[in-house]
């Protein structure tokens, strides 16, 4: 199985609106209490009018997130080789909480 720890938000600015410690805490509350329920998907991009974005099947998921100093980690899982082959070679540079 392809897992990938990654960083995908951190402490601070953001759009204009601006994230404590206790903020990114508070994103792994939520996540543990969802995922009883909802999987969530990794995907390429964020705009809609991307054919990977919108409506097409996850690229892995997301097992676990968590907080590391002033970072919110995650765990992605259940990776296609093409994936995990494209972020092992750089290809994909950032990863967002989106």
């Amino acid at each position: 199985m392809n897992e990938l720890d990654a960083e995908i938000f951190a402490v601070g600015k953001w759009n204009g609106m601006t994230f404590t410690a206790d903020d990114l805490e508070s994103m792994v509350t939520a996540f543990d209490a969802l995922t009883t329920n909802h999987r969530v998907p990794l995907k390429l991009g964020h705009t809609q009018d991307q054919t990977m974005a919108n409506g097409q099947h996850a690229l892995g998921w997301v097992r676990k997130v968590w907080v590391a100093g002033d970072k919110l980690m995650a765990r992605f899982v259940d990776m296609p080789d093409i994936v995990m082959a494209a972020v092992k070679k750089k290809l994909y540079k950032s990863v967002s909480i989106e």
